[in-house]
């Protein structure tokens, strides 16, 4: 749909909810069940990144916005999930370069 013209269907928004509802629920069964495995920040960052783009892509509808929004939005979908990463491989390394 066009900016002048938004999505006012509700059967994307109830399946981009759905899926992010069945990703939840799998993120935490993954952590029950994988708890100490070294993939398992892998697999939730992949997880966070794609709820965070069924976020952007159906509710904020970045896809509509103006280049300079849907660039910044598409920095922060990527730049949360690798922050994820770099605390959890590196996380006592950072601490320790940014403790006063």
């Amino acid at each position: 749909m066009s900016p002048l013209h938004p999505n006012t269907a509700y059967s994307p928004l109830f399946l981009a909810w759905t899926a992010l509802v069945m990703l939840t629920l799998a993120s935490i069964a993954a952590g029950r069940t994988f708890n100490d495995e070294a993939w398992l920040p892998l697999v939730i960052a992949g997880m966070v990144w794609l709820k965070a783009s069924l976020v952007a892509r159906y509710f904020i509808e970045a896809h509509d916005a103006p280049p300079f929004i849907r660039w910044a939005v598409r920095l922060f979908v990527g730049f949360v999930p690798f922050c994820l990463l770099l605390t959890a491989f590196w996380g006592d390394d950072i601490a320790r370069w940014t403790s006063l």
